[in-house]
C-alpha cells in the first residue's frame, strides 16, 4: 500500500492498529487502540478487483483493486476489544490497514 509515500494522497505517518493480508471474508480483533482514538480509517486493496465491506459496529463499502482507491472512517464505539470484519468474495486476496484518528 502507498501509505508511506509522502507524495501520495493516502500518505500517513500514523502507526496502524490493523495491518493484515488475507483471502475472502475475515474477522480481526484489535487488542490495542491508542487512547483518544475517535475513529479508525481503513484502506483496502485487493486482487482481483472486487467490492468489499468493512464492518466495525458501523460499516462502509466500496470498490477495491491492487492499488487503494478509497478509504473510510468508522467511529470507535468502545475502548475494549474491537472486532473488524472485511467481507470479500472467497478467492479474492486483500490487504487492509487501519489507521487510528483522534480528531
Amino acid at each position: 500500500m502507498q501509505l508511506r509515500d509522502k507524495s501520495h494522497d493516502f500518505y500517513t505517518d500514523a502507526t496502524p492498529v490493523l495491518h493484515r493480508r488475507g483471502t475472502g471474508t475475515k474477522t480481526f480483533t484489535l487488542k490495542s487502540v491508542p487512547a483518544g482514538t475517535t475513529q479508525i480509517t481503513y484502506y483496502v486493496s485487493c486482487s482481483p478487483s472486487s467490492h468489499y465491506q468493512v464492518t466495525m459496529g458501523k460499516n462502509f463499502d466500496g470498490p477495491c483493486a491492487n492499488v487503494v482507491q478509497n478509504s473510510g472512517g468508522i467511529p470507535l464505539a468502545s475502548t475494549g476489544e474491537v472486532k473488524v470484519k472485511i467481507k470479500l468474495p472467497a478467492k479474492t486476496s486483500f490487504y487492509i490497514v487501519g489507521i487510528p484518528d483522534s480528531n
